[in-house]
């Protein structure tokens, strides 16, 4: 794999420093476990162990792809390159820079070198964040200038086809700015396939961003995810994530609460169908104080899907008065289904509020018998009760587009007809948006 590692490097005209890295993590992919919290091993699938037959490297056919209609920005990524750009002139005057990966290196060598230093996953803690490393041939540089809000959300949608994907993306958000991602993944292909992607965030000071994702790969993908944000002195990170495609998705997310009085809300969705299986780890690290995290993790499984939700809240000496609140929810459809679900927390100081709470269960069927009462049938009620399980976290999505399109991808897993009523906007709120008070006030530990 070393020759492939330097061939990689080769093509893309990468100066030595780069190569270097490329070769250090591949040492590291071939030394680490696949998992490195002995809270967990007994959950590991082996199946991903060894990964071989790699094509990072293969010659890509031109492929259609949906383009978007609005005049919104955004950006078409394909392979972890940029294939079209919709950016107003405006924003580029005021510094904002999104780049593919080459692109940003040639263009801006001493930021992304800079950039890259300063990345907040390395890759000595995770074996497929070494390999991502080793192998990248793609991905994202974004930096928004020290001030810069953008009220209007920017689209990604990212295409992958013909060939393994190793993405690298780096979002820098700069002290006092605002931005409003929302990405979309789709596959263009049939064969088994690697999509990996290591994200690296860094917020600075009072510094706010939100950010969706959207995963659909096709059946034969293997999805393996590794992000986090560094959180700086009174920033807001929000995370919205969705898995609902590919064969396997291993994603590992974690909000690094730096700062004093930083704050994130980090919402997830999983839907599995068929023969499905995901391994999504949430976690919050509190290093500053008066730092608060919520972490909403919901899942629905149907047919022989399996998922396993973990989680850990860590929150240091230092980091008094802060407040953490991790919750993992799993709905089953029917027996042949499974999910299990793992709360953790690891407090260093006792000035905190800290809580988990997780469940897995049938779907109600006095919820079903009742919504039946009112005219539907047994398949309408389950549809309505599953949009409504995952409403919390479609509504905190900006672009009503992407909403619908979520609404799809749960429709779909039912096989059959879209109804349409269930793609209207006016979908009524099942539960309201929800506070971290009163997540507090509704636990047993803090109930006045």
């Amino acid at each position: 794999m070393e020759e492939l590692v330097r061939s990689l490097s080769k093509e893309k005209e990468e100066p030595d420093w780069l190569l270097e890295d490329r070769l250090k993590s591949l040492k590291l992919y071939k030394e680490l476990p696949l998992e490195t919290s002995p809270l967990y091993t007994k959950y590991v699938d082996p199946s991903i162990e060894n990964i071989e037959n790699l094509e990072p490297l293969k010659e890509t056919k031109e492929r259609s792809f949906e383009r978007f209609e609005e005049d919104i920005p955004s950006v078409i990524l394909v392979n972890g390159k940029i294939k079209e750009k919709n950016m107003p002139k405006e924003l580029l005057e005021e510094g904002l820079i999104l780049e593919d990966l080459w692109t940003t290196l040639k263009k801006y060598e001493d930021l992304f070198k800079e950039a890259f230093k300063e990345r907040v996953i390395k890759p000595e803690e995770d074996k497929f964040s070494a390999l991502c490393y080793a192998l990248m041939n793609g991905g994202l540089f974004l930096y928004v200038p020290k001030g810069l809000e953008i009220n209007v959300p920017i689209r990604i949608m990212n295409y992958l086809y013909d060939k393994d994907n190793f993405h690298l993306k780096i979002y820098y958000i700069d002290e006092g700015s605002k931005l409003n991602l929302v990405e979309e993944n789709y596959s263009l292909d049939g064969k088994i396939r690697i999509a990996s992607e290591v994200t690296n965030i860094i917020l600075k000071d009072n510094s706010n961003f939100s950010f969706s994702s959207l995963q659909n790969y096709q059946e034969n993908f293997i999805a393996l995810y590794n992000r986090r944000s560094y959180i700086g002195r009174d920033a807001n990170m929000n995370w919205i994530l969705g898995f609902f495609g590919s064969k396997f998705t291993r994603s590992r997310v974690d909000s690094y609460l730096a700062g004093v009085g930083s704050q994130t809300e980090d919402m997830e969705m999983v839907f599995g169908s068929e023969e499905q299986r995901f391994d999504i780890t949430s976690d919050l690290t509190h290093r500053g104080s008066y730092s608060k995290g919520v972490i909403l993790a919901r899942g629905v499984l149907r047919d022989k899907a399996r998922c396993i939700f973990k989680g850990m809240i860590n929150i240091a000496q230092q980091a008094k008065n802060s407040e953490a609140y991790l919750a993992e929810h799993a709905m089953l459809l029917n027996k042949g289904c499974r999910a299990d679900a793992i709360p953790g927390l690891e407090i260093q100081t006792n000035e905190v509020r800290a809580t988990h709470s997780a469940s897995v269960a049938q779907i109600d069927e006095e919820q079903i018998f009742y919504l039946m009462c009112r005219g539907l049938s047994e398949l309408e009620a389950k549809k309505i009760i599953v949009h409504g399980f995952f409403q919390p976290a479609l509504e905190k999505i900006s672009l009503i587009k992407v909403r619908r399109r979520i609404r799809e991808l749960i429709e779909r897993k039912w096989g059959g007809m879209i109804d349409p009523a269930l793609m209207e906007e006016d979908i009524p709120e099942v539960e309201a948006k929800i506070g971290i008070e009163e997540l507090f006030s509704r636990h047993y530990k803090y109930r006045r």
